[in-house]
C-alpha cells in the first residue's frame, strides 16, 4: 500500500504520484492541524516521509522561508488574492494562488563531491528541475474540502495563508525534486 500512517497521521508515501494535499487525521482546520503537529505543516509533512532534520535539504528550506524577501512577497500576494479587501480569502483566491505556483528549482549542491555553487570541470551544470503545476484533482480538493480546512472560526487570513502558502511551496518542490532524483536520494539530501 502507498499509504503510511502513524501517531492520528496518513501521508501518500509516493510524493510524485499524489495529488492531494496533507491532512492529518481528525482535526477541525488547518489551524488545528498545525497546532496538534506542534510545527508548521510543511515541517510535519517532511517528518512524515522521513526526511532527516539535519539534512542540507530541510535547512535549505528553512533558509529560503525565513527569508524576509520571501515573507514580504508571500503577504503581497495575501493582499492581491484578496479580491473583496476582507482580509479572509475564499477556495476561489486559494485555487488561483495554487495555479500560480510556477517555476524551477536549480539544483547546485551535487551530493558527490559536496560542492556548492561552484563545480570542478567533471562536474555537470546545476540541474534546473521544473516544478509542477497544480492538478486538476489539487483544485477539487480545495474546493471541495476549503470549509473544513478552513472554518468559520479559523478562516483562511494572513497567519492560515502563509501556512498553506509554505506547505504548497515546499511539497511542489520536493514533488520536482522527487520525480528527477528519486525518494530516497531526497529524503537524505
Amino acid at each position: 500500500p502507498a499509504w503510511f500512517c502513524s501517531q492520528n497521521c496518513c501521508v501518500w508515501r509516493d510524493t510524485h504520484a499524489q495529488d492531494l494535499p496533507v491532512w492529518l487525521a481528525g482535526v477541525s482546520s488547518l489551524a488545528a492541524a498545525e497546532k496538534r503537529a506542534g510545527k508548521e505543516l510543511w515541517e510535519w509533512w517532511l517528518d512524515a516521509l522521513h526526511f532527516k532534520s539535519d539534512s542540507a535539504g530541510r535547512l535549505h528550506i528553512i533558509q529560503i522561508l525565513q527569508q524576509p524577501a520571501l515573507q514580504s512577497k508571500l503577504r503581497s500576494l495575501f493582499d492581491g488574492l484578496d479580491i473583496h479587501g476582507k482580509g479572509i480569502l475564499d477556495a476561489a483566491a486559494i485555487v488561483r494562488f495554487s495555479v500560480g505556483v510556477r517555476g524551477t528549482v536549480r539544483v547546485l549542491l551535487h551530493r558527490d563531491s559536496m560542492v556548492c555553487h561552484s563545480r570542478p570541470r567533471h562536474q555537470p551544470q546545476p540541474s534546473v528541475i521544473k516544478i509542477p503545476v497544480s492538478t486538476p484533482a489539487e483544485h477539487d480538493f480545495l474546493v471541495k474540502h476549503f470549509d473544513v480546512l478552513f472554518p468559520p472560526e479559523h478562516p483562511l487570513d494572513l497567519p492560515a495563508f502563509l501556512s498553506l502558502a509554505k506547505l504548497v511551496l515546499v511539497r511542489r518542490i520536493v514533488k520536482a525534486l522527487v520525480k528527477h532524483h528519486g525518494l530516497h536520494r531526497v529524503q537524505q539530501g
